[in-house]
C-alpha cells in the first residue's frame, strides 16, 4: 500500500527570527575576524577575502533534502553568526528535489547555490557533470576519504539505519532482534517498510546484499510478510508513532529524536548482525550566483560549531571524531557493528538499478 508523503516550499528566513530558540540547541563559538579570516571558537570558516567577498553577495539560495525545521535551525544559527547574509531554503524529498534540479537545470533557471541531498548518488552525478563547483573547506582532512569526493561533496552526518517497533503493540520480549526476525509470519500485515528509491533505503539493500548471510532470502521473507509501503521516512515514522503497524525494517534514527522527547511509543532495535548508516552530503553548485557567501555556508556546515548543532537537531552522529554525537547516542566508536557505505558499490548505478529492482519485486512494491 502506498502512501505518498511529500512536500516543496521555498521561504526566505531573516536574520533575528527563532534566535531565541537556538541556546537550546548548542551554544554558539565566539566569531574572530582578522588578516587570515574568519575563525569560530578558533576554527578557520574561511579566509578574509571569501568572507568580504561572502558579506557583498549578501545572500544565497539554499536546496535541501533534510527536513524544512531542520533545514531552518541550521539556518537560523549560520545568520545569527553572519547576519549580513540572508538564505533562501527550498525544500522537498530528495529524490523530488533531484528531478526538480535536473528540470531547472534544463530549462537554464537553476539558481541554487547549495544542496544538501540524502541521496549520494545525486550529487555524485552532478559532480560526474561537472555541475559542482570545487572548494577545500578548512576541515576536509576531518572527513574520511570514503564519505566525501573531495574539494565537492562532504558528508553531513550519518543515521544509522535500525529496526523499530511500537511499545504499545510489541512486547520488548517478542521484539526483533536482528534483521531475518522480520520475515516471522507473525508480522504478517505488521510490518512497515519505505519506497526502496532513495539514499538511504539503498543504503539498507547493499547492506543486506552484501553484508549478511542469505541476504537475499531475508529481504524475500520480508516481501511475504505483506508490509505497508510509504514514500517517506518522516512518513513512516509518523505511521510508526500512530500504531499503523507494529514493527519496521526502517527505523532511521533520524527521524525518531524529537518523538521520544514527546514520548512517543516507540522503541530502536540496534540488530545483532551489524546496521548500516545513512550518509547525506552537500555541495557546491557551479551555476549558483553566491559563490562566495555558499562556501561561507558550506565550511560553517562543516566546521565544529555545524556539525555539533546538525548532530544534535537530527539525532546523528557527525563524521569528525571531534565532534560528539548526538545526547541519546553512544559513541561511533563504542559501536563494533556498523557499516559505513562502500562507495564502489552504492556509487554504482547499473547495480543499484539491478538490486533496487530486485528489491522492490520481493516486497511487491506499486
Amino acid at each position: 500500500m502506498a502512501r505518498k508523503h511529500f512536500f516543496k516550499i521555498t521561504l526566505v528566513v531573516l536574520a533575528g527570527i527563532f534566535l531565541l530558540s537556538l541556546p537550546g540547541y548548542a551554544q554558539q563559538a565566539k566569531k574572530v575576524v582578522n588578516e587570515k579570516g574568519v575563525f569560530l571558537g578558533g576554527e578557520l570558516i574561511a579566509d578574509k577575502q571569501t568572507y568580504l567577498k561572502a558579506i557583498e553577495e549578501g545572500g544565497l539560495r539554499h536546496y535541501t533534502a533534510h527536513t524544512l525545521s531542520q533545514a531552518k535551525k541550521m539556518v537560523e544559527a549560520f545568520m545569527n553568526q553572519f547576519p549580513e547574509i540572508k538564505v533562501e531554503i527550498t525544500r522537498a524529498a530528495g529524490a523530488t528535489l533531484n528531478e526538480k534540479m535536473l528540470t531547472e537545470q534544463a530549462a537554464g533557471v537553476l539558481k541554487a547555490d547549495v544542496v544538501v541531498n540524502s541521496d549520494r548518488n545525486y550529487l555524485n552525478d552532478f559532480y560526474a557533470k561537472g555541475w559542482l563547483r570545487k572548494n577545500i573547506p578548512p576541515s576536509d582532512a576531518m572527513y574520511a576519504e570514503a564519505s566525501k569526493e573531495a574539494g565537492y561533496y562532504y558528508p553531513t552526518g550519518a543515521s544509522a539505519i535500525i529496526m523499530a517497533y511500537h511499545t504499545k503493540l510489541v512486547s520488548k520480549e517478542d521484539a526483533p532482534k536482528d534483521w531475518k526476525d522480520l520475515g516471522d509470519p507473525k508480522w504478517k500485515g505488521k510490518l512497515g517498510g519505505q519506497q526502496l528509491t532513495g539514499g538511504a533505503m539503498w543504503s539498507m539493500v547493499v547492506f543486506i546484499r552484501t553484508q549478511l548471510k542469505d541476504g537475499v532470502d531475508i529481504l524475500e521473507s520480508w516481501g511475504k510478510n505483506d508490509p505497508i509501503m510509504y514514500t517517506s521516512g518522516g512518513g513512516l515514522a509518523n505511521a510508526l508513532t500512530a500504531g499503523e503497524f507494529a514493527v519496521t525494517n526502517m527505523g532511521v534514527y533520524s527521524s525518531y529524536p524529537a518523538k521520544y522527547n514527546k514520548g512517543a511509543p516507540i522503541e530502536m532495535v540496534f540488530p545483532k548482525s551489524g546496521f548500516p548508516l545513512y550518509i547525506p552530503v552537500i555541495g557546491l553548485m557551479n551555476q549558483g550566483q553566491h559563490p562566495n557567501a555558499a562556501k561561507l555556508f558550506i565550511n560553517w556546515y562543516l566546521s565544529a560549531e555545524g556539525q555539533i548543532l546538525l548532530s544534535k537537531i537530527r539525532g546523528q552522529w557527525s563524521l569528525r571524531d571531534d565532534v560528539p554525537p548526538a545526547p541519546h547516542l553512544p559513541p561511533l566508536s563504542e559501536l563494533e557493528n556498523y557499516w559505513i557505505p562502500d562507495p564502489k558499490l552504492y556509487l554504482d548505478p547499473e547495480l543499484r538499478n539491478k538490486w533496487i529492482q530486485e528489491a522492490n519485486k520481493a516486497f511487491d512494491w506499486r
